[in-house]
């Protein structure tokens, strides 16, 4: 295997036990140039592709069954411990076509998939040409005054097609008590002086959300100025871990990892 090889090639002993500062680093733009499968074709299940927001050319990443069933897992443990056990309504900052292939997911669709097991009602806010559903958005906020909400979506999608058409419609929504969780796209807003802190004064103007969580992929390496504060460092980690790391490396890491990862199944 791929991984396995650059392993040999650099003499490190996958027999040993390594604490997890030891692991190699795995360069992000193999995953862009090759396809690295760390089980035998076979047994893949499903293909996650990046979202390829920057105009490069995507990371493929590749499945099996077990795996898949534990993002799930480890997914529903973390989100839970700041939502609660509870499903909420659930507002979803894109277009309901993005999820028609089930067989070949984008970061964008696998996020929506993934996320989409906590909401009780599911609502898309945007139609395939990107645009505000306005009118069905506030119909939503109004059918669900009183309840906590949940709002998910790609970062550059919440800015740029919900926070910015709202703005430019002139309007707010009340989503005071709402939980934010967004992630991804980040380099599209940097291009436009989008800083993290800009972005949440600006959901809170909008929106009121001041409750905002951020979920990584590997190309973002922990960058500490994306993180809102101490307390969001773990939520940020956890799904880092959960959601990257432990599907695309060597079953070896996996094994490496196992005890880190049984704590969020």
């Amino acid at each position: 295997m791929a991984y396995q090889k650059m392993l040999d090639a650099i003499g490190f002993d996958v027999n040993i036990d390594h604490p997890y500062s030891e692991i190699p680093f795995l360069p992000v733009r193999l995953f862009k140039l090759y396809d690295l499968v760390s089980i035998p074709k076979t047994e893949i299940f499903k293909t996650v592709t990046s979202s390829g927001t920057s105009g490069q050319s995507v990371s493929r990443i590749f499945l099996n069954k077990e795996t898949a069933a534990n993002q799930t897992k480890v997914l529903t443990r973390i989100v839970s411990s700041f939502i609660g056990s509870q499903r909420l309504p659930m507002i979803i900052v894109d277009s309901e076509s993005v999820i028609k292939d089930r067989n070949l997911f984008s970061a964008r669709g696998a996020g929506i998939m993934g996320f989409s097991l906590f909401g009780s009602q599911r609502f898309f806010a945007l139609d395939e040409s990107m645009d505000l559903k306005t009118d069905h958005l506030f119909e939503f906020v109004h059918k669900n005054e009183g309840s906590r909400v949940l709002v998910f979506g790609f970062t550059f999608m919440v800015y740029q097609h919900f926070l910015e058409q709202l703005a430019a419609l002139g309007k707010r929504l009340d989503l005071l008590d709402a939980v934010l969780i967004h992630g991804g796209g980040w380099k599209n807003l940097q291009k436009k002086s989008v800083s993290p802190v800009l972005f949440r004064e600006t959901i809170k103007k909008i929106c009121g959300i001041t409750n905002v969580k951020i979920t990584m992929g590997w190309q973002n390496k922990l960058d500490p100025s994306l993180w809102n504060a101490k307390k969001d460092i773990f939520t940020h980690l956890s799904m880092l871990i959960s959601s990257y790391v432990i599907p695309t490396i060597s079953q070896f890491v996996v094994s490496a990892n196992q005890e880190l990862y049984r704590r969020f199944l």
